[in-house]
């Protein structure tokens, strides 16, 4: 499963001390510093036994809806944060626009990342501003760390690797804006900006990216047209445009909720206002410095630093992401009275139904059909000039006309049974019962083996005792007769005609009491192939188990809610 792994522990340089933005005057003490740490999962202070629990929770989610990769490689990034709560990681944030208009216009990257108060800044900047807008670029802070991205080959060859030493981006001089936040639980992460130009990517870049930062001009719905998974990993809405933006600065409170429940932020800035008194700044020097600052603040920029450096903490990007695998769990359950109506539904009304139709097919056309074939094309005496190709006439017949809608009918209900009782999403179905049609198995046997066996044979043997007992011994006695002892050639074909008629008279009986067991028989057969095969130990025993496999995954799904749930 795709997903960012690497830890790359910091050594803080001597020769960069100064945090990013610590020019800025004006500081206080944010009033409510005290409710501004982790809102979410109390994991410091939880019990190892409910971790514990919640952990095997989500592991055995994992492994009972294994299909479900966004919400398992979620889970993996989840528990990868929880384990390495106490070292600096890699965070891997996408970036993606609304549409090709905003892609073009919005300066999101540039006024996000730029720093005109470093030295050698100007540089990158300008790097960035020139970056291509047709392929996907990553943007780190430096070159040379060491970055494992598990992305897929082709994409990795195919995106543009910027170099930004950008404070946002560093772990190690990132402000912490100790005027509003209080200090950290967790060691502070390094950030990887993802900026997806290629709309068709988003999709696959779902399990790899921690969250998203959803760009557009204005507030609209169209982030809804999204597919779920996508919408799931958007964290905020930046809405770029010239339009008024609210002043912040870098003591001032932050308006966003800081609770890790709120699955979905918007923040307003004007992008082209801070890149603007970044321009400014690098042409001007410090002389610019008071228009880069109104224009810092005016941008709100600032808003928006604050908000990635609250959820790039380990603690409230790990909480944020259990609240959103606790909805998509919840999201999907079905209801186990559910499951347990779609089964009495086809219990009591499929199956009767399935079972109903099967036996009219019998005796209103295979039956009919049957014995009308018979009476017609297997009459006693086309027994003599049919003889070997008896038993192909019936195997054509049987093959063309042997119960085709039963058999149908009961693949199709066979269809409707797993289809309906198997309709979680991502699950894994267990697949210890599946039954071949009866009735299908029951039609090749008869075709393959059963009408040479039992018939075929038959044929040869009625014929060739009529001749041994009747018609031979009758015409050797009047040629006998007719060559010895001086009987008339009219007694002796007499005799032999005799001899001939009786023959056929035993082949006619023979094949008419034969015909009617035969026929007899298969008939039973079909009825208890029928209730027996197709629905006692066919449909209904796999409606039964299926049905408890069904119910056994919805009730884990539940479990696994319901633990989530309890955590607040």
């Amino acid at each position: 499963m795709n997903k960012v792994i690497r830890l790359v522990p910091r050594t803080i340089p001597s020769w960069r001390t100064t945090p990013f933005l610590s020019r800025a005057v004006g500081q206080f003490r944010h009033s409510s510093s005290s409710s501004s740490s982790s809102n979410g999962v109390d994991v410091s202070n939880g019990s190892t036994h409910q971790i514990d629990h919640i952990h095997e929770s989500l592991r055995k989610y994992m492994r009972w809806y294994p299909q479900d990769e966004v919400t398992y490689a979620t889970i993996q990034t989840y528990l990868e944060l929880y384990r390495n709560i106490h070292h600096t990681q890699d965070l891997l944030v996408g970036i993606v626009y609304e549409n090709p208009q905003i892609k073009k216009s919005s300066k999101l990257l540039e006024a996000l990342l730029a720093d005109p108060l470093s030295s050698g800044s100007e540089s990158w900047f300008q790097t960035l501003e020139s970056r291509p807008r047709d392929i996907n670029n990553m943007v780190s802070f430096s070159s040379d760390e060491l970055v494992e991205l598990l992305l897929p080959e082709a994409f990795q060859r195919t995106t543009n690797k910027i170099t930004a030493e950008s404070p946002v981006l560093s772990a190690a001089y990132r402000s912490q804006f100790p005027q509003v936040f209080d200090p950290l639980d967790s060691k502070p992460n390094n950030l990887i900006l993802l900026e997806v130009n290629r709309d068709s990517d988003v999709s696959k870049l779902v399990d790899v990216c921690h969250f998203f930062i959803y760009v557009s001009n204005e507030f609209s719905t169209l982030m809804d047209a999204m597919p779920r998974h996508v919408q799931k990993k958007i964290l905020v809405t930046v809405v770029d445009n010239p339009e008024y933006s609210p002043l912040s600065s870098e003591v001032s409170p932050v308006t966003f909720d800081m609770h890790y429940n709120v699955t979905h932020h918007a923040v307003k800035i004007n992008s082209h206002k801070m890149v603007l008194g970044v321009r400014e700044y690098f042409a001007e020097g410090s002389k610019a410095g008071s228009d880069y600052f109104d224009n810092l603040q005016q941008s709100n920029i600032l808003e928006l630093y604050k908000f990635l450096l609250w959820f790039l903490r380990t603690e409230n990007l790990r909480d944020w992401l259990f609240h959103v695998i606790r909805e998509e769990i919840s999201h999907n359950t079905i209801l186990e009275q559910y499951i347990r109506n779609v089964y009495d539904d086809l219990r009591l009304h499929t199956l009767i139904d399935c079972s109903s139709s099967m036996h009219a097919e019998l005796q209103k056309d295979f039956i009919p059909n049957t014995d009308k074939f018979f009476l017609q094309k297997l009459r006693w005496w086309m027994l003599y000039w049919k003889n070997d190709n008896v038993e192909y006439a019936l195997k054509d017949y049987f093959m063309a006309n042997f119960m085709p809608k039963s058999i149908s009918a009961y693949n199709y209900v066979k269809g409707q049974v797993v289809a309906r009782l198997e309709d979680q999403k991502f699950a894994k179905y267990p697949d210890t019962f599946s039954i071949s049609n009866p009735l299908d198995a029951f039609k090749q046997n008869l075709i393959n083996e059963r009408i040479l066996l039992e018939v075929q044979l038959v044929v040869y043997a009625t014929i060739m005792s009529a001749f041994i007992y009747y018609q031979l011994p009758f015409t050797i006695l009047s040629l006998l007769g007719y060559g010895w002892f001086g009987i008339q050639a009219k007694t002796a074909i007499a005799v032999t005609s005799l001899g001939w008629v009786l023959g056929f008279n035993q082949v006619s009986k023979q094949w008419h009491e034969f015909s009617h067991k035969w026929l007899a028989k298969l008939y039973d057969e079909v009825r208890l192939v029928i209730s027996k095969g197709c629905i006692d130990n066919g449909l209904l025993k796999e409606l039964n188990a299926r049905y408890e496999g069904a119910k056994d995954l919805a009730r884990i799904r539940r479990e696994v809610a319901e633990s989530l749930d309890k955590v607040k």
